[in-house]
């Protein structure tokens, strides 16, 4: 099945501390989601994303990205 193109975002940008809750997206018009990081500066500690792997269990995944790092997701 191709894919086809249904939402975009706009940029965000997230402050120290900020995370970005789990959600569910849209199962029907949501098949993978792009998560495209432009540029940090210097940062701490990494920013961390929580994922559910193939077995459904949940993960904190630390990510130390400075500049140009992109995530790719499956929906559940």
């Amino acid at each position: 099945m191709p894919l086809e193109l249904t939402d975009i975002y706009g940029m965000r940008r997230y402050e120290d501390g900020a995370r970005l809750l789990t959600h569910v997206d849209r199962e029907k018009t949501h098949a993978c989601s792009l998560i495209v990081n432009i540029a940090q500066g210097e940062i701490r500690e990494p920013w961390t994303i929580e994922v559910y792997d193939h077995a459904d269990r949940l993960h904190e995944v630390g990510v130390w990205c400075i500049i140009f790092c992109f995530l790719v997701c499956r929906t559940r």
